[in-house]
């Protein structure tokens, strides 16, 4: 006797068997709707921003304003701060205001002396680039001479000398019986002294006032009489040497680039 196999034509164990075997996962309807939510929700974010460095969405944009407003409110805090507990120091050109050393001060007031009582011119007017390019040879720097330093200032007499342990040139002036010496010296034969360094002070009862500017140490010594300059009137004639110096650049000009003589000589006239 023949059985019948077995029929498999319910619609409903049909459906359930294409879910299992993947042929349909959810009904059309269904995938559609979720595809539609979908799509929209991206395109909304989509739209605010975009992934590799579009437009921000407003809550970024927020965020990027309030940090950045933070950190300004931090910085000038900070500037007030420094302002208020660490202010800046500033440092001027020709600021530096020193004495020289006691022993080299007086070594240059004794060399002022023995030149002061000194009468006889040791050059004529005429002769006086020749003297000064000489004396800037053998000492090294730029001299500064000149035939007049105004108000009344008129050269007497020049020479070389030694300051202490360094080799210097001197240059006298004369005005209404009063002295004063000029002095041209190695800057870096005395001691380490700044660029721009200004002295004044007295010593011995002489008043000196000078500076450094390049290789060069300038000062101006007067007399310890009664009469004799008092420091502004020293200051007032430190101040006009620099117009007797030349001009200073890269390369160096005029004397910067003379070659110190070697020989040292207590004491020369010419």
């Amino acid at each position: 006797m023949q059985q019948n196999e077995p029929q498999f034509d319910e619609p409903a164990l049909k459906a359930a068997i294409r879910r299992v075997s993947a042929e349909e996962i959810a009904p059309a309807g269904l995938r559609d709707q979720v595809a539609r939510q979908i799509g929209n929700e991206g395109g909304g974010k989509l739209a605010g921003t975009k992934v590799a460095g579009g437009w921000l969405t407003a809550q970024r944009v927020k965020m990027a304003v309030a940090a950045s407003v933070a950190l300004l409110a931090m910085g000038v805090a900070a500037y007030q701060v420094r302002e208020l507990f660490f202010p800046p120091r500033v440092v001027q050109p020709y600021s530096y205001h020193q004495d020289l050393p006691t022993e080299f001060a007086e070594a240059m007031v004794r060399a002022h002396d023995s030149n002061a009582g000194m009468t006889t011119p040791t050059s004529a007017v005429s002769e006086l680039t020749q003297v000064k390019e000489k004396l800037s040879r053998d000492i090294g720097i730029p001299v500064v001479m000149s035939a007049d330093l105004g108000d009344g200032w008129m050269m007497n007499r020049s020479g070389e000398t030694v300051v202490g342990k360094a080799k210097a040139a001197y240059v006298t002036y004369a005005s209404k019986g009063q002295t004063v010496t000029v002095f041209s010296i190695p800057a870096d034969a005395v001691y380490q002294a700044p660029e721009g360094a200004q002295y004044a002070q007295t010593v011995n009862g002489h008043g000196l006032s000078g500076f450094r500017e390049g290789s060069g140490l300038y000062c101006v010594v007067a007399s310890a009489t009664a009469g004799a300059p008092t420091r502004d009137q020293l200051n007032a004639l430190r101040e006009k040497l620099h117009a007797y110096l030349p001009a200073r650049s890269c390369g160096g000009t005029g004397g910067e680039s003379l070659v110190q003589g070697s020989a040292r000589r207590s004491h020369v006239d010419f």
